[in-house]
């Protein structure tokens, strides 16, 4: 059995990870991905990082937008600072042309 396997660092093998490092990942992620679905965020999360990255590289991102009351109101924001809401994955289809 043949295993192929890919990795994607913008380090060397042989440089410890810190949590920068982990960071500069979430760019190859997004650079990967064709669009961005953020379905919870904090106002710090990860998410928002990932959703700078993506607005960055001119991804489409699309949030599920959360309660008034919530302690996810990074949604909300990514939203407010150019999402999409997304209300069904109809709205996810719609922009691929599907």
């Amino acid at each position: 059995m043949k295993i192929n396997h890919l990795i994607l660092s913008e380090y060397p093998y042989n440089i410890l990870q810190t949590k920068e490092k982990l960071i500069h990942r979430k760019r190859i992620i997004t650079g990967l991905s064709e669009i961005l679905l953020v379905t919870e965020s904090k106002e710090k999360g990860n998410a928002i990082i990932n959703a700078g990255f993506a607005l960055e590289q001119g991804k489409e991102i699309f949030a599920i937008p959360s309660p008034i009351n919530s302690v996810f109101q990074g949604t909300n924001d990514i939203i407010k600072n150019g999402g999409s809401l997304l209300n069904s994955i109809e709205d996810i289809l719609n922009s691929r042309g599907i």
